[in-house]
């Protein structure tokens, strides 16, 4: 009898798994679609990265993205739009996610950067979420929730999602 109830927590979490790791809830958006998924989970901190190809134009839509993402906790904060200019200069074959307060001024200062895969090669919006994970800053007693990013093409044909969290 006590095996059992030991067994039944373990098998709960077990079972349970895509909520509990963080970002796991994207393993079940779309599964038809996804074409990458990467995780590097560990003790202090991990990330993960997910990517979404679709034949149908304006496919990934803000509205069924911001339903999927708030219904799994998500809170929408802020967005960015980068020009295809802008992609394709970027980092060789990454992009390279700034963590910070996120104002809108450009005098910030940027705490971490993570460099995630780059899959979409033309104008795109970067939107930025509170995930309820928490990322620390580095050498400091600060933290943030902000650390979970979805990028959609301008056709809406390609989505990406980037999540970190821990130390």
């Amino acid at each position: 009898m006590i095996k059992k109830l030991i067994l039944i927590p373990f098998m709960t979490i077990l079972l349970c798994c895509d909520r509990v790791m963080p970002g796991g809830l994207w393993n079940k958006f779309e599964t038809d679609l996804r074409i990458e998924k990467q995780s590097d989970q560990g003790p202090w901190g991990g990330t993960r990265a997910y990517y979404w190809r679709s034949e149908t134009m304006r496919y990934f839509n803000k509205q069924k993205i911001f339903d999927f993402a708030s219904s799994n906790g998500w809170s929408l904060i802020d967005s960015v739009k980068y020009q295809a200019e802008e992609s394709e200069n970027s980092k060789g074959s990454s992009i390279t996610i700034q963590v910070g307060p996120f104002e809108t001024d450009a005098s910030s200062e940027v705490f971490l950067e993570q460099d995630f895969p780059r899959w979409t090669n033309t104008g795109l919006t970067l939107y930025k979420f509170k995930t309820g994970w928490v990322i620390f800053y580095p050498d400091t007693n600060s933290s943030t929730e902000i650390n979970g990013f979805i990028s959609v093409s301008e056709n809406g044909r390609e989505m990406a999602v980037y999540h970190l969290w821990g130390e």
